[in-house]
């Protein structure tokens, strides 16, 4: 739930510098009615999206026209944690390395834990991918 609310308000709350608001309607499995909307950061360049969480309680996300990744410590501080990021939106992590599909790179690269980039897929079917957005995992 944390998770979610974090993301709602930056994507919904963004600029604004009210009170906390409740959610009236819950969203089964994402948000319960009552849960507290607040703005946590504000400042971004455009749209944030992506949040996945991070093994140690925190999370990632992106702020995609800023071109930069984020992370959010346990303790809720906010943190750049990868600049030029080629307007990543997907975010998904696997055994420890952060996949990203990069939008204007245009790719879907893998970050592994040291900081290591590697391309992961620059074409579908012999053809340039154009504009890769979000990630949705497979079973394998």
């Amino acid at each position: 739930m944390f998770l979610a609310s974090f993301a709602f308000s930056l994507t919904f709350l963004f600029g604004q510098s009210q009170p906390a608001t409740l959610v009236q309607e819950a969203i089964a499995g994402v948000l319960a009615r009552g849960t507290p909307l607040a703005l946590v950061k504000d400042g971004f360049q455009g749209n944030t999206e992506g949040p996945m969480e991070s093994p140690d309680g925190g999370f990632y996300f992106s702020d995609i026209e800023g071109s930069r990744n984020y992370k959010v410590d346990p303790a809720g501080a906010v943190s750049v944690w990868r600049e030029h990021t080629n307007r990543t939106n997907g975010l998904y992590l696997r055994n420890g390395q952060l996949l990203c599909a990069e939008s204007s790179g245009p790719r879907v690269i893998r970050i592994s834990p040291d900081g290591g980039i590697t391309p992961l897929a620059t074409a579908y079917q012999g053809n340039k991918l154009r504009a890769p957005n979000d990630l949705i995992p497979d079973k394998r």
